[in-house]
């Protein structure tokens, strides 16, 4: 956890946008291909709120119930659930 690295997007420099999949409350999806094994990935995007000021707590909350999920996701196995691969912070 902690605030986000300053210097180069890994999303920009490890992937070209190729297009949106779709987008709900908790972000959007959008679809890329890796530069590097130029394989195809659906990447989900989500905001983190900020945790400073009045809203501190409830946007504390908030961005642990997202990491939950993704810590909660990358453990599944299901032929009805699109394979996790990884996480990042930016």
């Amino acid at each position: 956890d902690g605030p986000a690295p300053i210097g180069p997007s890994r999303y920009h420099s490890d992937f070209l946008e190729l297009g949106l999949l779709g987008r709900g409350g908790g972000g959007e999806v959008v679809k890329v291909r890796n530069r590097l094994d130029r394989r195809l990935y659906a990447v989900k995007k989500i905001l983190l709120e900020s945790e400073k000021g009045r809203f501190a707590k409830v946007a504390a909350e908030h961005n642990r119930k997202l990491r939950r999920e993704v810590t909660t996701i990358s453990r599944m196995t299901h032929k009805n659930i699109v394979r996790y691969y990884q996480a990042w912070v930016e």
